[in-house]
């Protein structure tokens, strides 16, 4: 189905940019990011140069990172080129890209393209829309927990957040921590959708084979679910806090599975 203006994807996004760009506008631009090297505008114009590149995807026109490794290199390189813009500009821009590719999405029609991602993946240009709002709401967490303000991620959020992200996830395995791991996980968002992870010989996959059984089940909070595989929140924390649990034969294998990718 096409997408169009009262689509999910279309009506989040168009929020996603309006609370981030709020957010972004009450903050200090020089200020340091908790836990992070980056400051308030480095992390504006980290997103501000993130949206347009999925109007470019579909073109061949973007830098593709052959492998994560080599994208916090292209986010830097396209970071520097937006060195003389105010946090105010950024915000404008960043608004523009999101209403240009939502219009091309929508251009599509019923034959929306897919495009390799970084990492190697195919991702269907509709459905990558997903991986943008994670952008916005994963960043705009990060702002919002800088300045301690409230930042809320509703269930159908962190939905559309993952269908966006799973089918690039066998690209964003980190072969150093995942070498021969074997294990099936299901995470549970609450959205009556089955998503799994499972790994074969440090390989994987987002479907369970036939003969596979599996053995960690993740579950919680959506949102705080969403912050623990994005690696913002210690699993640890949340579990501690009762905001995300694990069960299953092997409910331990929680604690280290967002450790298993590259970094988002």
């Amino acid at each position: 189905m096409a997408l169009q203006d009262t689509s999910p994807l279309a009506v989040e996004l168009r929020a996603a940019v309006k609370r981030y760009s709020e957010l972004a506008r009450t903050a200090d631009a020089a200020q340091r990011l908790d836990g992070s090297t980056w400051t308030v505008w480095e992390s504006v114009a980290h997103v501000a140069t993130v949206a347009p590149r999925y109007s470019k995807f579909p073109h061949g026109t973007q830098k593709l990172a052959e492998t994560p490794a080599a994208l916090p290199a292209l986010n830097a390189d396209e970071i520097q080129e937006l060195s003389q813009r105010p946090v105010a500009e950024l915000l404008d821009l960043l608004g523009e890209a999101v209403e240009a590719v939502i219009s091309q999405v929508q251009d599509y029609g019923d034959a929306s393209p897919a495009y390799r991602f970084h990492g190697g993946e195919m991702v269907g240009a509709e459905v990558a829309l997903g991986m943008l709002l994670g952008e916005l709401l994963v960043h705009g967490w990060d702002l919002a927990t800088t300045i301690r303000r409230s930042w809320p991620v509703t269930r159908q959020q962190v939905s559309l957040i993952w269908s966006g992200v799973e089918p690039i996830l066998p690209g964003w395995v980190d072969p150093d921590r995942s070498a021969g791991h074997q294990a099936a996980y299901q995470v549970h968002l609450r959205d009556n959708q089955r998503h799994m992870l499972c790994f074969t010989k440090g390989t994987l996959s987002t479907e369970l084979p036939p003969d596979r059984r599996i053995d960690c089940h993740i579950g919680g909070s959506p949102q705080a679910t969403l912050l623990v595989l994005y690696r913002r929140l210690s699993p640890w924390h949340a579990a501690l806090t009762g905001r995300v649990a694990a069960w299953g034969t092997r409910p331990w294998l929680a604690f280290s599975v967002a450790d298993r990718f590259y970094l988002p």
